[in-house]
């Protein structure tokens, strides 16, 4: 489905674009390179957290005697997006872009622990599963510098953030290498959001119709709220992804998604 609608919003661009061609020059790029939100909310409110309570646990299973290991979450950060664009210059240095990009991080985390208490055998696991998804369509109007074989540009623009966020846990517990408890629990929500940014680049044209550009851009905005689309308990489908704080106040979990992309283009001029 996120294939799908990175494939969709590409040739959309095309065909939108394609009535302007006359007049102007028109260029197709592929692109790939790293983006990193700041992710605050999740890193903080959520995954320390849960972080926390592995240590905890860790401690508990020592002080019973059981054996115990663990693996704890990482940050969500920077990971690797794919997109493309269309761009058309309606002025010999001014030029409109609009395109698409995927970016996804997932992490996980798991404790394990194990022990005889009273002649009994337990086995104890559990497994945390973190995925974070966004596809941001955008649109971004530069203006460009010729410096010979160079092009250094600059501009600004707007993104439309489809996001999803989905958090999982498993649950184990096997007495006497017998399975006697099992759970698992899974809570997947979607939001949007209208989030501008700064663009600038060098294009270094290597032939004719052919051109390697270095592109980084700075998004500004937040997704502030997701709406559950699947859940263990299906009476919670259409209400909000939410968390509860240090003070014990329930919050919407949000996606800050203010950060670099940092990417290489070609570009296929037409």
């Amino acid at each position: 489905m996120k294939k799908k609608l990175l494939i969709v919003g590409i040739f959309s661009c095309c065909y939108s674009l394609s009535a302007f061609e006359v007049g102007g020059r028109l260029i197709f790029a592929l692109k790939s390179g790293i983006f990193s939100p700041s992710s605050k909310n999740i890193n903080n409110e959520i995954i320390s957290p849960i972080n926390q309570s592995i240590q905890d646990f860790i401690t508990q299973a020592a002080a019973f005697g059981f054996t115990a290991e663990s693996d704890e979450f990482d940050k969500i950060g920077q990971g690797l997006i794919l997109g493309g664009e269309v761009e058309w210059f309606f002025r010999p240095r001014i030029s409109v872009a609009a395109g698409a990009e995927y970016f996804q991080n997932a992490r996980s985390a798991f404790n394990e622990a194990s022990g005889t208490e009273g002649a009994i055998t337990y086995e104890l696991s559990q497994k945390y599963d973190v995925k974070a998804s966004v596809i941001p369509l955008l649109a971004t109007v530069r203006y460009h510098f010729p410096l010979g074989k160079y092009r250094l540009y600059a501009g600004a623009g707007v993104g439309y953030y489809m996001g999803k966020l989905n958090f999982k846990m498993n649950y184990n517990l096997k007495v006497d290498s017998v399975a006697a408890e099992s759970d698992t629990t899974e809570n997947e929500g979607t939001g949007q959001a209208v989030i501008p940014h700064i663009n600038a680049g060098l294009d270094l044209e290597l032939l004719k119709h052919v051109s390697l550009a270095a592109d980084l851009r700075y998004s500004f905005g937040t997704i502030k709220s997701f709406k559950i689309k699947k859940h263990t308990e299906s009476e919670m489908i259409g209400k909000k992804i939410t968390y509860t704080n240090a003070q014990g106040d329930e919050k919407p979990v949000m996606w800050e998604l203010d950060g670099f992309t940092l990417g290489l283009m070609v570009k296929i001029k037409f």
